[in-house]
């Protein structure tokens, strides 16, 4: 029941060996200051960009972020493409007026936890997540009073900052 996750370093089963040059870490670059399982990760991921306003994106070297105290760094296992990346992509009228290229498109996903923020208590290294594409604030009043989901300075991954295509 279910595929069994691999070693995002190692790529432990055949069908990754194909992928190895999309695979967001690999073992053959360093990534300054990081580590997973003691082998140094790359400052570099290969990523879907929405380089420039209009139609169209770009597949190109990306900066690896670095997680904030809050945050999280994941390893990508699984994404799919939805209306609104393919709209980004086409360049439709409310992307105009929205998104501030460049960014990473995509959002949503799934992978492995690659590091967590100093201030991140509920999720470790190694842990399966998925991805929420709404970032709430978490300080305006909506938010205060358990209503994040309609949040004042809501912002969408993928399309008000990077998203997961990497």
């Amino acid at each position: 029941a279910g595929v069994p996750f691999a070693d995002p370093i190692a790529g432990s089963y055949p069908w990754q060996e194909k992928f190895r040059d999309v695979k967001r870490f690999t073992a053959e670059r360093s990534f300054a200051g990081s580590r997973f399982r003691g082998i140094r990760l790359k400052q570099q991921m290969r990523s879907v960009v929405k380089a420039s306003p209009g139609p169209g994106a770009t597949y190109k070297d990306w900066p690896v972020p670095n997680p904030g105290p809050r945050e999280i760094l994941v390893h990508v296992e699984a994404t799919s493409i939805c209306g609104t990346d393919m709209q980004i992509y086409d360049w439709h009228d409310w992307v105009r007026d929205r998104v501030k290229p460049p960014f990473v498109i995509g959002h949503e996903f799934a992978g492995k936890v690659l590091e967590a923020g100093k201030e991140v208590s509920d999720i470790r290294e190694g842990d399966i997540v998925s991805g929420e594409t709404h970032i709430a604030c978490g300080k305006c009043y909506q938010c205060r009073t358990g209503n994040a989901h309609i949040c004042e300075r809501m912002k969408l991954r993928g399309v008000d900052t990077d998203g997961c295509f990497s």
